[in-house]
């Protein structure tokens, strides 16, 4: 799991411990209508473990897909244990801002076409503000994902914290900072 963004974390503790610690200081996650949601564990995280993958978030008082999830790989090392994973949106979330995007780039590619076309022919009528409501659109999605990105950040904070208290962790050097 290399590339920009992996976070790497070693443990001196053995890969089952380590496990085993998490599944204690976690909550598993309780499949409602539309997913988990307050009241559904006691713990402030998250955890879904399967076989050495773990993925781990924030337990907030709704369901947020937008909300950073930590999703890694636990294996051995020598006597300890290296966790190698990075932060991302869940997949529900993923597949919304692609739809959006794609819509509201197809839509403004649209409207340029029309602005071209106002602009290379004189003689025109006016052009309508709806023309540009498309762009403002794209634009008011992209500046929502940057502030989402901002507030995430002490989700982040506080997961890797999780991690580094939960198994006895230290960040490996080379790893990317938290960003």
């Amino acid at each position: 799991m290399q590339g920009p963004g992996t976070i790497r974390l070693y443990s001196e503790l053995a890969l089952q411990e380590c496990l085993r610690r998490i599944r204690e200081a976690s909550d598993a996650p309780k499949v409602r209508w539309l997913g988990p949601w307050k009241g559904t564990g006691s713990k402030p995280v998250f955890a879904e473990l399967r076989d050495t993958r773990i993925k781990i978030w924030v337990h907030g008082g709704v369901k947020n897909d937008f909300a950073p999830r930590f999703v890694g790989k636990l294996s051995s090392v020598g006597s300890g244990t290296l966790l190698e994973g990075r932060f991302g949106l869940a997949p529900t979330a993923r597949l919304i801002m692609l739809f959006f995007f794609g819509i509201g780039a197809t839509m403004s590619m649209t409207s340029l076409t029309v602005l071209y076309d106002h602009f290379t022919q004189p003689g025109q009528e006016e052009l309508s503000g709806f023309v540009f409501m498309p762009m403002g659109l794209l634009l008011a999605g992209i500046l929502i994902v940057r502030y989402a990105r901002g507030l995430s950040q002490p989700n982040k904070d506080f997961l890797l914290d999780f991690l580094q208290t939960t198994l006895q962790a230290r960040q490996e050097e080379g790893a990317a900072p938290l960003a």
